[in-house]
């Protein structure tokens, strides 16, 4: 009797592989509950092909002898099949890798850290631990009752790796267990039938890869871990875990090196000449629906307004910013150019476009996308190739001709386009790009992947930019008409540059990139035109900060991490606060303790800091893998940069924890700080479900208190402490509607199975509780020091709908009047610093509506500042 065992990487991708099985032979498997929750064994037979309750017992067993499945294997001369009613396929799935590295003791994360140095780690070889020993025994088990093991896990490096940790597993008992590997990237039937019948070997060289660059983060992770955590412990009672990761401090510091760039930067003022056409004869007076067209100046800006005036001056025998002249056209261009079709798409592309397009974080794009992926929608989307393995995709498109939505499209891809020759980008030989598997509609969508109902609608959202961004690939390019004027007034030289759409092409299907279009004014080369001159004012700005779309790009283009890890290793930071969102945008800043770690980190230890020194390892991980280098050169070297950068902070240790301490404490501070467990006194952090669910959890792994939230409604952490359990109290709400609790007293003073909220409580000194919420204003942060007395501090406050903003010396008592009311769906919050006078800014988040910032104390809208602190 021959058995196959496939192992998935996800139960999701196991219930596709059933699936495609039970279409293409007629299967009949039977699910049965595995030792873990959620890894089911699905078993069938070949006796269970056609059975059909009208047929004879002897007429299905004679049809099942008449089939064969052949499963073609690199590491066999001959097919392997099963033919006999008795023969066997079994089929599981596993969560990721199912070892990790750790230290054996007295070494391992359990141990007390403060009896080990962190240097000597570096010395110590990592063991695997499993994850879930039933797992492992289930795969044990498995191993021993069939003759072949498929590896399906994912078309990737850590694909390959979970796959080795299967193998390995499931030949504990059974040595002889033949081994081959499935390879696809869709989970369609079509791709995992072929994987199924034509099946590879495990790539050995990519195993050595992953697993000694896994091995190195442990290290490197694990001893600079320690020492800055034991470090701060000794100093402070603090449980805080300063936590290192080799790629997410690379990170780390391209947020905080944009940050201090920014800060320092001191916008420049300069001045220049713009000259405008008009059609009409009188120029000076703007008339409704009179056209301009505006030339710009081809020399350099003036950085001194006395000296631009001197300029003007010599040239018009006024300084005006209105003068009316006469100019020249010396030069008409017009030329078709063509606007190419996108390439097709690669994962740092989808991260980066929707993150930007749909403004949530890569993380999340990614995550849904895996759930496209599994279930049967899109191709894998973890990949760097934008080259496309077929050659027509004709048949592909024609599905689309049934959805309502991409019929258009389709339609015209298949009449004007290029189903058979494809745009094409950069060629790797293993995964190809994301595109769709089968068409769907949109409502199909929603109703499949599960989750929220905004998780739902982001599933759609995505799955319609990946539809409308392979339809594109194979549609064809824009051509566009582009008309360059050369204007000259004077000496001074004016161009002016625009352009109109000639032939749409995929553009008038793809709303995901728009074109700038303007018709030229109607002149000829050598006529001259009346013109208005005027003097322009403009600031040099400083640099922006970096969105997550334009940090996933900037990784890539160093080489952090993979096309798999770059969304996590942005949402790390964000997790371990060392980073935050920025104002209106999803701008990315450090936060004080982020800042501190930078700064101690590139003065002290830069190898474990800077990209360069992380793109160097992952290059040199990459040579395992080519065999230019071996495992224990590349372990070698990584070990030296680690172990020099250990010493270093030694030898500085009072300036480094000093810095680090400090960031701590001003963390404290910050409005977002959840505060402390009541267990252990360890920080809080809100955890989050893939479904939206929430909750306060303690950052102490060996405490792990969990505190209740609201599931529903906007969280504002309030700025003062309760008065019964010294926790921070919450803001759930937009204002019109809100309420205010108490984690721990919410669910400790509970009545019966009603929570109890600060609006019962009858604590007089508290400024949440039922004596102060009816009639006084609640507290909601603090601006910062009062810029009229520099004494007290300027508190935003509420009670209702209504703000306000006051100083709390009661000797000053300075009011400001210009915080804008609380309206239904509008949301006000403290935010960053103004860089001009030094105070927060506020954020108004208003329903259907962008969210803008303010300086109250300034005056003037964020947007309209030199500074252009939240661009």
């Amino acid at each position: 009797m021959n058995s196959v065992l496939i192992v998935a990487e996800k139960p999701s991708v196991a219930k596709a592989i059933v699936k495609a099985l039970a279409i293409k032979y007629g299967l009949k498997f039977k699910r049965k509950k595995g030792k873990t929750k959620y890894n089911a064994i699905f078993t069938t037979s070949l006796a269970t092909i056609n059975q059909n309750k009208d047929q004879t017992e002897s007429e299905s067993a004679k049809e099942n002898y008449k089939t064969v499945i052949a499963i073609k294997c690199e590491t066999r001369e001959q097919p392997f099949v099963l033919t006999s009613p008795k023969d066997q396929i079994i089929v599981t799935s596993v969560i990721g890798h199912i070892y990790n590295f750790d230290y054996p003791p007295p070494y391992d994360k359990e141990s007390d850290w403060s009896l080990t140095d962190p240097e000597e780690l570096l010395t110590k070889e990592p063991i695997e631990k499993p994850i879930n020993e039933q797992l492992v025994e289930q795969l044990v088990e498995l191993g021993e009752q069939v003759n072949l093991l498929s590896i399906a896990t994912d078309f990737d490096g850590h694909g390959e790796s979970i796959g080795w940790q299967i193998a390995r597993t499931c030949r504990r008992k059974n040595q002889n267990l033949m081994i081959s590997r499935m390879r696809f990237t869709a989970t369609n039937v079509g791709a995992i039938i072929n994987a199924f019948e034509n099946q590879t070997t495990l790539d050995k060289g990519w195993i050595d890869q992953i697993d000694t660059l896994r091995r190195q983060d442990l290290k490197m992770g694990a001893s600079v871990t320690r020492l800055l955590t034991v470090g701060i412990q000794k100093r402070i009672k603090s449980r805080r875990l300063i936590s290192y990761g080799p790629c997410q401090t690379a990170v780390l510091w391209l947020i905080a090196n944009k940050y201090e760039e920014k800060s320092s930067f001191l916008p420049k003022k300069y001045w220049k000449y713009q000259a405008i056409f008009l059609t009409e004869s009188n120029l000076d007076k703007k008339k409704e629906n009179n056209k301009e067209w505006t030339f710009n100046w081809k020399g350099e800006e003036f950085y001194d307004e006395k000296s631009f005036n001197e300029h003007m001056m010599a040239r018009f025998r006024q300084v005006d910013d209105h003068i009316i002249t006469e100019g020249k056209i010396k030069e008409c261009q017009t030329a078709l150019e063509t606007f190419s079709r996108p390439t097709p798409l690669d994962t740092d592309t989808l991260e980066s476009e929707c993150s930007r397009l749909f403004q949530v974080s890569p993380k999340t794009i990614s995550d849904i996308a895996e759930q496209l992926y599994n279930h049967g929608y899109i191709t894998y989307p973890r990949t760097e190739s934008s080259w496309y393995h077929e050659k027509d995709f004709s048949s592909l498109i024609e599905k689309f001709l049934d959805v309502k939505t991409f019929r258009n499209f389709a339609q015209d891809c298949l009449m004007n386009g290029n189903p058979s020759d494809p745009k094409q980008g950069r060629y790797t030989k293993d995964h190809e790009p994301i595109r769709p598997v089968k068409a769907a509609t949109l409502e199909e969508i929603q109703a499949t992947i599960p989750g929220s109902s905004f998780q739902k609608y982001l599933a759609t959202r995505i799955y319609d930019y990946v539809v409308r961004r392979f339809l594109a690939t194979v549609h064809r390019d824009a051509t566009l008409q582009v008309v360059k004027l050369t204007l000259e007034v004077k000496d001074l030289m004016f161009t002016w540059e625009g352009q109109t759409i000639q032939d749409a092409g995929y553009l008038q299907h793809y709303p995901y990139k728009r074109i700038r279009t303007e018709a030229p004014p109607t002149v000829e080369e050598g006529q001259t035109i009346p013109i208005r001159i005027q003097k322009i004012q403009g600031w040099i700005y400083p640099p922006t900060l970096w969105s997550e779309s334009e940090l996933i790009k900037e990784m890539a283009r160093l080489g952090i991490g993979t096309d798999a890890t770059r969304s996590t290793h942005i949402n790390t930071v964000l997790e371990r606060e060392y980073v935050r969102y920025s104002g209106s945008g999803r701008k990315l800043v450090p936060t004080s303790l982020g800042y501190r770690l930078y700064k101690t980190l590139t003065s002290t230890a830069e190898e474990l800091i800077l990209p360069e020194i992380r793109s160097r390892v992952e290059k040199l991980t990459m040579h395992i893998r080519t065999r230019e280098k071996s495992i224990a050169e590349v372990e070698d070297i990584v070990t030296e940069i680690t172990r020099k950068a250990i010493q270093n902070i030694k030898s500085q240790d009072n300036e480094v924890f000093s810095d680090l301490i400090i960031g701590i404490q001003e963390m404290e501070k910050d409005p977002t700080f959840l505060g402390y467990c009541r267990e252990c006194q360890s920080p809080l952090n809100i955890k989050k479900t893939a479904q939206g669910g929430r909750w306060l959890q303690c950052e102490n792994e060996d405490c792990g208190k969990t505190y209740p939230l609201p599931q529903k409604g906007d969280l504002e952490i309030l700025p003062d402490t309760c008065r019964i359990c010294g926790g921070f109290p919450f803001l759930v709400g937009d204002g019109t509607k809100s309420w205010i609790f108490c984690p721990k007293c919410w669910m400790d003073l509970k009545d019966g199975k009603e929570p109890y909220f600060c609006s019962k409580c009858t604590e007089t000194t508290c400024p949440y509780s039922a004596s102060h919420r009816q009639s006084d204003f609640i507290p909601r942060g603090k601006f910062g020091t009062c810029p009229s007395c520099n004494k007290g501090e300027v508190i935003f406050q509420f009670h209702g709908t209504m703000t306000k903003v006051s100083c709390s010396n009661p000797d000053c008592n300075a009011e400001w009047n210009k915080t804008p009311n609380i309206r239904r769906g509008t949301t006000i919050r403290l935010s960053d610093e103004c860089r001009l006078c030094g105070l927060k800014t506020i954020l108004v988040k208003r329903a259907k509506k962008s969210p803008y910032n303010m300086c109250i104390f300034c005056d003037r809208f964020c947007f309209e500042c030199e500074f252009r602190c939240f661009d």
